[in-house]
């Protein structure tokens, strides 16, 4: 069965939104809440270098072109960043999510280029980049001593829950596989460019990002980079095929509009707003057959997985598609 973005009441306040603990405190890597590669240039190890050498961490995300650039309020589902370290996403009547991060008492926050950035008192420092989607949220590590462990409290709607996805990232699902958010597969990089080994463990409403950064010959800073990603959490829901599913939906495209319907909308869950979809989702595949034919195509042969977004004011409609990670 796919995942599908979906409303959902929120989650009243509750322990799992707990206050930091000194680890997280600690923490120094770099963790987003859009899929992305990272290359910094210019760095020099930590070993070596002179300080005055040594880029601030504004002067590094200017050095990477895969950092977002900051999109405006009206355009993203960030709702709050506090000066604390905890950014919202989505409509409180509706889908909201909220994830902690890792900030040190007497943390000081300032706006630069659209860009919500913490300045720890541990040498740390975090830029959260509202995008239109979700947020890039940008931690840095600092050198040798700093943490290998990093844990994010979640703060979900009610009956979610954080899962790991088969290819290392996070999707936020309830037990009918309804789906409120994803968070992308972890990596990171040194400041040559070298990838650092990362992944995600997770435990209850806790999502712990292991940076082995010591397990190897790495010049720091070094960062690392998944994000977090919402529907339209005011008009829309998103259905998310497996990458079982878009094999399958893609062999049957090949068969013809028909055969495309059959598999596709028959992966569609009868239940919610995947009810009015299930009803015009013929329409849909005949009206986009083309498009669509080519996207579950590429999807395939890039090993991934197809989204597909429905409005459901007024009528539920086909509004895009696209391939993503899963």
């Amino acid at each position: 069965m796919p995942l599908i973005h979906r409303r959902a009441t929120r989650l009243d306040q509750d322990p799992s939104r707990r206050a930091r603990n000194a680890n997280r405190i600690a923490t120094r890597s770099i963790v987003t809440l859009t899929t992305l590669a990272l290359v910094a240039s210019g760095s020099i190890s930590a070993a070596s270098a002179d300080p005055a050498d040594t880029p601030s961490f504004e002067e590094q995300l200017a050095q990477v072109p895969e950092v977002a650039d900051a999109v405006t309020a009206d355009a993203t589902p960030v709702t709050e960043i506090s000066a604390d370290g905890t950014v919202t996403l989505g409509d409180p009547e509706a889908t909201e999510i909220s994830i902690d991060l890792p900030t040190t008492d007497a943390a000081e926050s300032s706006d630069v280029d659209g860009r919500h950035v913490i300045e720890n008192t541990d040498g740390s420092a975090l830029a959260v980049n509202p995008t239109d989607e979700g947020a890039q949220v940008i931690i840095g590590i600092d050198g040798p001593e700093s943490p290998t462990t990093y844990d994010f409290g979640l703060t979900v709607p009610e009956g979610f829950a954080p899962t790991l996805t088969e290819d290392g990232g996070v999707d936020l699902v309830d037990a009918d596989g309804f789906l409120a958010g994803h968070i992308e597969t972890p990596w990171a990089v040194d400041a040559n460019g070298q990838p650092v080994p990362t992944y995600f463990q997770v435990e209850g409403a806790t999502v712990t990002q292991v940076v082995d950064h010591l397990g190897g010959d790495y010049a720091y800073p070094i960062v690392a980079d998944p994000s977090l990603k919402m529907c339209d959490w005011g008009t829309a829901i998103c259905v998310k095929f497996s990458k079982s599913e878009t094999r399958r939906v893609n062999d049957a495209m090949l068969a013809g509009v028909s055969a495309a319907i059959g598999s596709l909308c028959g992966l569609i869950p009868m239940a919610g707003w995947g009810i009015p979809i299930r009803m015009t989702c013929a329409g849909v595949v005949a009206a986009y057959y083309v498009a669509l034919k080519g996207t579950f195509k590429s999807a395939k042969a890039q090993g991934r997985c197809v989204e597909l977004k429905f409005n459901y004011i007024g009528q539920a409609f086909l509004r895009g598609w696209k391939v993503v990670s899963c």
